[in-house]
C-alpha cells in the first residue's frame, strides 16, 4: 500500500507504449474504462501522466473532471498483466494512493460514493442495512454465533462479508458455504450481527482513515476470539484481509478464500461430490481473487472434480479475464458503465455454449446477474460455493 508521497519513483516508469490497452496476443480490450470512454486519460498510461501533471503542478486537484478520471477505474488490474515495465507491480497502488490524496484534499470521492461512506459510519456496512440483518441468512442453519459476549471459541471463523450477508438474492452464498463446512464437520462459527465491514469498499474509494478504523476493530475482535483461520467467500474481503491488512492492522489468524479451504477439504477426503447431470459451466475470475491474489486454480479444480460437470473457458480467462464492471466504486458512481461492462462479459460467457456462469465473488455475481437480466440471456449465474453445496455429500 503506497502513500501519495511514495508514488513518485513509479511515475517515470511508464513509457506510454500502449500495451495496457489490450490483451497481449488476443488483441482484445483489457481496460474497461478505456473501452467505455475511449480517451487516453481513462487508460492506465493516461492516469500515470495525470499523476505526473499533478506532481509537477501542471494539473489542478480542484478540476472535477480530472478527479472523475482518477475514480473512473474498476481497479481490475488487467493493465498490470499487459504492462512490460517494472511499474506493473505497483500500478494499482499508485491509483489507490491518488484516490486517497483526492479524499485528503476534499476533492474526492465522487458524489455517488457518499452514501457508501455514510452507511459504513452509521451501520458498519456500505449497503444501508441494519446490523441485525446479518442474522437473516444464518437463520435455522445451526451456526455458532461468536459474539463478543457469547464466550464461544472455535478454530475457524467464517467471515461472511457485507454483500453476501445483506443482499437477499445472495443468501445462497452464505447457506452454501455453511453447508459445505458443516458437511465436512468443520468446527466453525460466524460473528453474526457483530461482524463489521472489512473496509474494502472504503479503501477503493480513497477513504483510508475510515478503512483503518474498521481494520483495527476487526483485528481486536479476531484476536479476542482466538480463531486460527478466517475463511471468506468474498473475493474483496479476501484481497483486503490478506494484502491490505498487513499495512493497516495485521491479523493474528490465517486468511483463506472459501475455494482454497473447500479444495483442501476435498483433497483430505472430508467431502465428496455426487454425480451431476451433464452440465457445461464457464468460470469468471473475480479480479480481487485472480489478478490481485493469484487464486486461479482452486475454483477450477473444484468444478472439474464434480462428476458430469464440464468446464469451458472463455476467450479471456485467468489473468486476462474481462472485469465484471462493479469494482473500484464504479457501480455506485457509474452504474450505466458497470452494466455495459457486465453485459460484455455475459456475451463472452454465452459464446462458450455453457449452461451456467460461475464465479467466486458476491459483488461479481450481483453485477453479472444484472447483466444477464438486461441482456435477456438464458445463461444462469451461480456462486461457486452455492453450486458445490448442491453437489456435496459428507465423506462416508
Amino acid at each position: 500500500m503506497l502513500e501519495y508521497h511514495e508514488i513518485d519513483p513509479f511515475l517515470s516508469k511508464c513509457v506510454r507504449c500502449g500495451n495496457c490497452k489490450a490483451v497481449f496476443g488476443l488483441f482484445e480490450p483489457s481496460c474497461p474504462a478505456g473501452e467505455r470512454f475511449r480517451f487516453e486519460g481513462f487508460y492506465s498510461s493516461g492516469k500515470i501522466w495525470i499523476a505526473r501533471g499533478l506532481r509537477d503542478g501542471v494539473l489542478d486537484w480542484e478540476d472535477p473532471e480530472l478527479v472523475r478520471k482518477l475514480f473512473a477505474c474498476t481497479l481490475c488490474a488487467n493493465c498490470t498483466q499487459q504492462c512490460p515495465m517494472t511499474v506493473r507491480d505497483r500500478i494499482i497502488e499508485v491509483f489507490e494512493a491518488l484516490r486517497a490524496e483526492a479524499v485528503r484534499r476534499n476533492a474526492g470521492p465522487l458524489p455517488g460514493h457518499k452514501k457508501l461512506k455514510d452507511s459504513v459510519i452509521q451501520y458498519r456496512n456500505p449497503w444501508m442495512q441494519p446490523r441485525r440483518r446479518r442474522l437473516h441468512s444464518l437463520k435455522d442453519l445451526g451456526v455458532k454465533i461468536l459474539g463478543e459476549s457469547a464466550g464461544a471459541r472455535v478454530p475457524v471463523l467464517y467471515f461472511v462479508g457485507c454483500t453476501a450477508a445483506l443482499d437477499p438474492s445472495l443468501e445462497p452464498i452464505v447457506t452454501g458455504t455453511v453447508v459445505l463446512l458443516q458437511k465436512a464437520q468443520v468446527d466453525f462459527g460466524v460473528l453474526g450481527e457483530e461482524e463489521i465491514c472489512c473496509g474494502s469498499v472504503m479503501l477503493r474509494i480513497g477513504e483510508r482513515d475510515l478503512a483503518r478504523d474498521l481494520a483495527r476493530r476487526l483485528q481486536r475482535q479476531i484476536a479476542r476470539l482466538g480463531v486460527e483461520t478466517v475463511v471468506t467467500s468474498c473475493a474483496g474481503c479476501y484481497k483486503t484481509l490478506t494484502q491490505d491488512y498487513p499495512h493497516l492492522a495485521p491479523l493474528s489468524a490465517q486468511v483463506v478464500h472459501a475455494s482454497e479451504f473447500v479444495l483442501e477439504l476435498l483433497v483430505r477426503g472430508r467431502i465428496e461430490f455426487d454425480h451431476s447431470n451433464p452440465v457445461r459451466v464457464t468460470y469468471h475470475d473475480p479480479c480481487h481473487l485472480g489478478r490481485h491474489s493469484g487464486v486461479y486454480d482452486p475454483p477450477r479444480k473444484l468444478l472439474e472434480a464434480v462428476p458430469g460437470m464440464r468446464l469451458i473457458e472463455m476467450a479471456r480467462s485467468r489473468e486476462n479475464s474481462w472485469c465484471c464492471g462493479a469494482g473500484g466504486g464504479v457501480r455506485s458512481a457509474f452504474p450505466e458503465w458497470a452494466l455495459e461492462t457486465s453485459r460484455t462479459r455475459v456475451a463472452e460467457a454465452e459464446q462458450t455454449g455453457a449452461d451456467a456462469l460461475v464465479t467466486a465473488c458476491p459483488f461479481c455475481l450481483q453485477n453479472l446477474a444484472v447483466g444477464i437480466q438486461a441482456s435477456g440471456s438464458r445463461i444462469r449465474a451461480y456462486d461457486l460455493t452455492a453450486l458445490l453445496a448442491e453437489k456435496t455429500r459428507p465423506k462416508e
